[in-house]
């Protein structure tokens, strides 16, 4: 068990062998390691030099060299500390590259393409992973339009009838609204008085609702649809049976349905009501 956790931990099979050996001994030296541990000779100094560098041993430089075990907690305390630290600066490494890296395809030259258009389905768990992808992919303004035909329960809102997605779509908003997006949502009264007062139950909610605008209207929409940034349209496929869900997702990058679509969507906005 020990010898398992211990390549877990990150050492070598060596490197545990060695280190057993001299948990047995207390102190010892390389000869005697390198013949208990059936180490080859010409991997021990290689080997407990490791162990030395992760803290793990400390080393009496006499000749011959003596090797003894730090105390365990200690030195495995301090072997997660340099494991963490030098894992966080990976980590800023990496960020720092993927920062380069984005600025460099920022600078490229994009060709127009002969293709007018893009599209994506998604459907069941893809549903979660395209609400959060619109809302990082908005720099500007989120426009939703959608309306719910049946009395809502407390388990509906404007994307599933499953109360995690709710959850998921309100976490996107509130780091969509830190990024300083617009959000403006055109739907059904009871959807907008169920979305409210869900809302308004939690100070992160009630910090959420003044960022959004919502209005109503008691008129059918004749399709359901979120405009991102005037660019990207997103269709919502709604169950002909649980007519309070969602069932399937369809995005469309492309700018000129988009500004059709924003046009229909302005036209109805200045016809419908403020939710209060």
């Amino acid at each position: 068990m020990l010898r398992k956790q211990l390549i877990e931990l990150g050492l070598i099979r060596y490197e545990v062998d060695a280190y057993i050996c001299i948990l047995k001994y207390g102190i010892s030296e390389a000869g005697i390691i390198y013949k208990e541990a059936k180490i080859p000779y010409g991997k021990i100094y290689e080997t407990l030099n490791s162990l030395v560098s992760k803290g793990l041993l400390e080393v009496q430089n006499t000749r011959p060299k003596k090797y003894m075990v730090k105390k365990p907690k200690i030195a495995l305390n301090n072997y997660f500390s340099n494991i963490k630290k030098q894992r966080d600066d990976d980590l800023e490494a990496t960020r720092k590259l993927i920062t380069n890296i984005g600025e460099e395809i920022d600078n490229i030259q994009i060709q127009k393409s002969p293709e007018k258009s893009f599209w994506k389905t998604a459907m069941d768990e893809e549903i979660n992973q395209m609400i959060k992808s619109n809302f990082e992919e908005a720099e500007k303004e989120v426009c939703i339009l959608l309306y719910f035909p049946n009395k809502l329960d407390e388990r509906s809102n404007f994307h599933s009838g499953e109360k995690d997605d709710f959850n998921l779509t309100q976490n996107e908003m509130m780091k969509a609204f830190s990024r300083g997006i617009k959000l403006r949502i055109l739907s059904s009264k009871e959807l907008g008085l169920m979305h409210n007062s869900q809302n308004n139950a939690s100070q992160s909610g009630k910090k959420m609702m003044n960022n959004i605008e919502f209005r109503f209207t008691d008129k059918p929409f004749p399709a359901y649809f979120t405009i991102i940034d005037n660019d990207k349209v997103i269709f919502s496929i709604i169950d002909p049976i649980e007519q309070n869900n969602i069932i399937a997702m369809t995005k469309v990058w492309d700018p000129r349905l988009a500004k059709k679509l924003k046009g229909k969507f302005e036209e109805m906005w200045k016809t419908a009501k403020e939710l209060h």
